[in-house]
């Protein structure tokens, strides 16, 4: 019954439909493997009229690899109170997750901000494998980002942000 609950808030973490977005459409789906794991998505407005975007997994299964999820989760919401870009909040979360979890539990990440009035994303990634930007005339774009997880220590590359324009 414990896993029950742990599972139904667990869902509750991943929005069950984004912010409107301006001239953009965008979907959401998590289909998780097991009933409690780390995988962790959403999507927050920003001031003014910005959207966050993050997807990321733990290592692990279970109880464990959700505790990790909610902790990013956490500090993503730190995050936004701070305004961080991209590539800052995954550095803050790199070092929340080496202080605590010392290289025994690392997250894939990856982060990004839309402004929509101009078309412009700026993201960062931690060893998530690389969103596919599909252009309209059929090009695929790889949004590639440092290929070290979170909380992997030392840590040798800073998680660079980059931009790509949408319109």
């Amino acid at each position: 019954k414990e896993i029950l609950l742990a599972h139904e808030v667990q869902s509750l973490f991943i929005p069950q439909k984004p912010p409107p977005i301006p001239g953009f459409s965008v979907d959401l789906m998590s289909l998780p493997a097991r009933d409690l794991n780390g995988d962790y998505c959403d999507v927050q407005a920003l001031p003014g009229g910005r959207i966050l975007f993050v997807i990321g997994a733990a290592t692990g299964r279970g109880v464990s690899s959700a505790l990790v999820m909610t902790m990013a989760k956490a500090g993503v919401l730190t995050g936004l109170d701070k305004n961080l870009a991209p590539g800052e909040l995954l550095q803050q979360l790199h070092t929340i997750f080496d202080s605590h979890f010392h290289g025994e539990v690392v997250m894939t990440f990856f982060a990004a901000v839309l402004t929509p009035e101009t078309g412009r994303l700026h993201y960062a990634g931690a060893g998530h494998p690389w969103p596919i930007l599909a252009r309209a005339g059929g090009e695929l774009e790889s949004l590639d980002g440092s290929p070290s997880p979170l909380g992997f220590s030392p840590r040798e590359d800073i998680p660079t942000e980059k931009e790509v324009f949408l319109g």
